[in-house]
């Protein structure tokens, strides 16, 4: 149920980093340090492989399961429990970002709260079907990009300024550690892949995934902020934005929708992840898994529609002191399971030579 190839994996290690990328963060951080944004951007896709590495490194020792397995339930728990709130906080700002997109850009005057329940069904659907099943659709999504690739070399027509990227640094970079820690909430989102039992058999396809991703995370800011320049920070759903340059004059209409396609897909396949990695945790804990998934959609359903029912409200969350929790535990809790795994396999191998 959770067992991904490496080639899944790559694929995953690609869009991971990028989908919730392309939202609302480019106009965020275009607000906050300008055109330095597509560099902070390529910063923190770079650092979050870090993170990357640690946790294969812990899959490869036998994750969460094998953490339960050598240690027991309570450790286990302990353990767990921060990553539930990390999922948890992450859901709300990301679901919103999508209940945005599909209310204010996709249609016009519709009601969140429909948006809302069938994005928590679908991704609690995938989520209950297993990692496996979110990693072959990912697989199967990535053909899109060529799809629209080829559609904006025939058809787009639009207008890029590129002196604009030439004003980098303005201030000689004293915007950067501002924005970096004012965003630290939209980095590191490979914890869920504890719960995964990866096969890699050759590393090189995760290495050049993960190169991949930075280069088109970079070159999707650098087209966007060439695109709008100094309007950059009005822009919402950047990736429909610069979608909106595949366009068809003609009884074809628009090309849009194929963007729109990715991006959705995308962006509920890395949701249904998070969940999957919250359906295993109550497996964990000897809690049937289609009953602590459905605890957790209820709950989160419950604050989307009562607490956070808007982006600006999201985004106060996003922005908070509570990022520096969520960024310290994504980075805490593999390097700490990889201690305690690491302590356990030593011990195991001493006690096997004597």
């Amino acid at each position: 149920m959770n067992e991904i190839d490496g080639k899944q994996l790559s694929v995953m290690i690609f869009f991971i980093p990028l989908v919730f990328k392309m939202s609302m963060l480019p106009a965020y951080l275009y607000e906050t340090a300008g055109v330095d944004g597509y560099v902070i951007v390529g910063l923190f896709a770079t650092v979050e492989f870090i993170q990357l590495w640690a946790v294969l490194f812990v899959c490869q020792k036998g994750g969460m399961a094998g953490l339960r397995e050598k240690y027991g339930d309570v450790v286990y728990f302990i353990v767990a429990c921060p990553l539930l709130l990390v999922i948890f906080i992450k859901s709300v700002l990301f679901i919103t970002e999508i209940v945005n997109y599909v209310s204010t850009f996709l249609f016009y005057n519709i009601i969140d709260t429909p948006v809302i329940i069938t994005l928590i069904l679908v991704c609690y659907y995938f989520a209950y079907k297993g990692a496996r099943t979110v990693a072959r659709i990912f697989e199967t999504t990535i053909w899109l990009i060529p799809v629209i690739i080829i559609a904006g070399l025939a058809f787009g027509e639009t207008d890029l300024h590129g002196d604009c990227l030439l004003s980098v640094f303005p201030n000689g970079g004293s915007d950067i550690p501002k924005a970096i820690s004012k965003y630290l909430i939209y980095t590191f989102d490979f914890s869920p892949l504890l719960f995964c039992k990866i096969k890699i058999k050759r590393k090189i396809g995760i290495g050049v995934f993960s190169v991949l991703s930075v280069v088109a995370v970079m070159g999707c800011y650098m087209i966007f902020y060439c695109r709008y320049g100094r309007a950059s920070f009005l822009i919402d759903c950047a990736f429909a934005r610069l979608a909106s340059f595949d366009t068809v004059i003609s009884e074809v209409g628009s090309l849009d929708w194929l963007s729109t396609i990715l991006w959705i897909t995308t962006a509920v396949l890395n949701l249904s992840i998070k969940f999957n990695a919250v359906a295993e945790i109550g497996t964990g804990l000897k809690v049937k898994r289609e009953i602590g998934l459905g605890a957790f959609c209820i709950a989160l359903a419950a604050v989307l529609m009562k607490v956070y029912v808007n982006m600006e409200e999201a985004f106060l969350l996003a922005t908070s002191g509570i990022q520096y929790a969520v960024f310290a535990i994504e980075i805490a809790v593999p390097l700490v399971m990889l201690v305690l795994l690491s302590i356990k396999e030593r011990g195991e191998s001493y006690a096997t030579q004597s």
